[in-house]
């Protein structure tokens, strides 16, 4: 898996820093608002209620403790018993309101992940494959599932350790302002000076870091390569040099890292110094009171553990901050990517073609050019530079047609299937499909009707029978019979023989590991032939066989595509295709046209009359020795 590019800016200066944070409360705006529910913000309700109550009896409990040490010094039974009796109730309360705090955070646990996955899917869904392909350095799985990631540990950090570390220290806080005016300014020194220290500090980490961690990253996909990679690496008998020159790389990183945060700990020290002074600093101040009789004993126990509960919260906050600027790139760039507006709204009075009998396509006079780079770098993703990658291309696929789009590298056949299933729109030009524009048609009912075999098999990580039924409804699943599925398998040859352990159960393995390329490629054909289309859309579909099975998958086709079944079959092996079409469509090189022209060289009905008129044709099938 590809990691995506790391873009985030190093904040140098205070100012920057101070802009990245307003950026992370900005991000952090958007997760709740886009993947929190009411019934998720119901509980999330319940658990500050219940966790302000605990948090309350358990800030309260040092004060009733100092009763029994008052009653203690003073041997007056009636303080003892306030106190041993405020400790019991504090105790069974806050037991009581935990109860439910923890029910409430295991639904909110619950319903966050779940809503998460659900939000993240459906953002992700709903760009079109065009996007998917032009935005591909932003979305793609790596991004979202390391932001997703991030998120979740985010939410359950706040969840578990953030919200209950801010009450209880602000508990804490305000209960040493109400004893004593004196401790309360020495504790708001304390936090003022450690959250300077901290800014600080986590803005040094992220200045220096950062680069050492991208360089740790690039040592780590380097290692990874050479592990997936390893029949290279020991082919050429580079074990030892790899081994070396990846330990240089780790030993110059590390050198680095460990320097830094050597000089992190001394300054941590000297925080953790500073700290104990004021902490100190206190006590003493606490102690000279009792001594002078103006407090009680039993009041230095409430302030010793107020004080040191302020100390020990103040540097969970620093480090939950410092979590949240180090994951928030990842968030930041999954949101960018989710955010990239849908360039294909459905119309609400599209047609639906869902009870169409038979299908006609028709391409006019369509232009087409793919932007330079994506949204995030030339603004909203839809300036076009160069030239056309299709150019005026028209032609008709009649119902029952079967047309071979042929061409060189390049002349832009894949952008014209890509068309067809509407990845993206053209920029000029009108695609129909039974003679009503392809953006007026609901494209799930033009979904329904096409049957696509791509060219790289995606299989599933399940069985046989899973990938083979994926694309059917709910309803056909459970109608279409074992022997139906069998006489499928049997008819484009995915009789795999020995290796259908458990029949059409048989597991194939995460994107068909268990299967060879001209396996998973004839299951794809099994796949798309099920449905019973009435178009379909092929990339070269044996491009994976062998010659024997190429053979016997092309008739298999050919009994698919009987009748009136239309195809648009992309051709990189003109062999593949002469017996299979009846129609020929050659696409001369985009940069070959001139201006006005079509890039339509030719349409025949036969690789002879091909030949006589086209130039391209006749240069590739003399390329690939094709007998005419």
């Amino acid at each position: 898996m590809e990691e995506p590019e790391d873009t985030r800016e190093i904040p140098l200066t205070w100012c920057d820093y101070l802009k990245s944070a307003k950026e992370t409360i900005a991000l952090f705006k958007w997760v709740v608002r886009e993947l929190s529910t009411d019934i998720c913000r119901y509980w999330a309700k319940r658990f500050i209620i219940a966790l302000l109550f605990s948090t309350a009896f358990t800030a309260a409990s040092p004060w009733f403790v100092g009763y029994v040490f008052n009653g203690l010094a003073e041997r007056e039974g009636y303080m003892i018993i306030i106190g041993l009796a405020g400790i019991a109730i504090c105790f069974v309360c806050e037991k009581i309101v935990s109860y439910y705090k923890d029910i409430a955070r295991e639904y909110i646990a619950g319903m966050s992940w779940g809503t998460l996955d659900e939000r993240l899917t459906e953002l992700f869904f709903e760009k079109s494959m065009g996007q998917h392909i032009q935005e591909s350095s932003s979305l793609n799985v790596a991004n979202i599932d390391k932001g997703r990631g991030k998120v979740i540990h985010l939410h359950n950090m706040m969840l578990f350790d953030g919200v209950p570390t801010v009450l209880s220290l602000l508990f804490s806080y305000l209960m040493i302002w109400v004893f004593s005016l004196i401790a309360g300014v020495i504790i708001t020194l304390v936090i003022a000076i450690y959250l300077v220290w901290m800014l600080f500090l986590n803005q040094k980490v992220i200045e220096v870091c950062f680069p050492i961690d991208k360089e740790f990253r690039r040592l780590n996909r380097h290692r990874l390569e050479r592990w997936e990679k390893i029949e290279r690496v020991k082919t050429c008998g580079k074990e030892s040099e790899e081994l070396s020159f990846m330990n240089a790389w780790f030993d110059r990183a590390i050198n680095q890292d460990r320097s830094f945060w050597i000089w992190v700990i001394r300054q941590c020290s000297f925080r953790g110094l500073f700290n104990f002074f004021g902490f100190f600093l206190i006590l003493s101040y606490g102690t000279w009171q009792v001594w002078n009789g103006n407090w009680v004993v039993g009041s230095l126990y409430s302030l010793y553990i107020w004080s040191l509960r302020v100390c020990e919260n103040i540097w969970r906050i620093g480090d939950i901050e410092h979590e949240f600027n180090w994951s928030m790139p990842a968030v930041r760039s999954m949101i960018n990517a989710l955010s990239i507006k849908p360039d294909l709204a459905e119309k609400d009075n599209s047609t639906d073609i869902t009870g169409a009998v038979t299908i006609g396509v028709e391409f006019k006079s369509i232009i087409h050019t793919y932007p330079i780079g994506n949204s995030e770098e030339n603004g909203n993703g839809h300036q076009k530079f160069g030239l056309p990658v299709v150019n005026k291309v028209s032609f008709a696929i009649n119902a029952g047609d079967k047309a071979a789009l042929i061409g060189p590298s390049g002349a832009g056949k894949t952008t014209i299937m890509r068309l067809l299933l509407r990845y993206m729109d053209p920029d000029y030009g009108i695609i129909c499909v039974n003679g009503i524009n392809l953006r007026d048609v609901k494209l799930k009912s033009w979904m329904n009707h096409v049957g696509y075999i791509a060219q790289q098999p995606q299989i599933y990580d399940g069985t046989i029978r899973y990938n083979l039924t994926y694309a059917l409804s709910p309803d056909e699943r459970e109608k279409i019979t074992d022997e139906e599925l069998w006489e499928w398998m049997q008819l484009l040859k995915i009789d795999f023989g020995e290796r259908l352990t458990d029949g059409l159960e048989t597991l194939v393995g995460r994107s068909g590991i268990k299967l060879s390329g001209g396996e998973a490629q004839r299951l794809m054909i099994g796949a798309a032939a099920i449905r019973k289309p009435r178009f379909m859309i092929i990339d070269e579909a044996t491009s994976n066989l062998d010659s024997s099975t190429e053979k016997a998958v092309q008739a298999g086709l050919a009994e698919v595509l009987k009748g009136n079944v239309g195809a648009l079959i992309v051709a990189h092996r003109l062999s593949t295709v002469r017996k299979l079409c009846n129609k020929f469509i050659v696409l001369k090189s985009s940069d070959e046209v001139k201006n006005g022209d079509s890039q339509i060289e030719a349409i025949a009905n036969s690789f002879e009359e091909l030949y006589k008129i086209s130039p391209t044709f006749r240069r590739l099938a003399d390329d690939q020795d094709v007998v005419i």
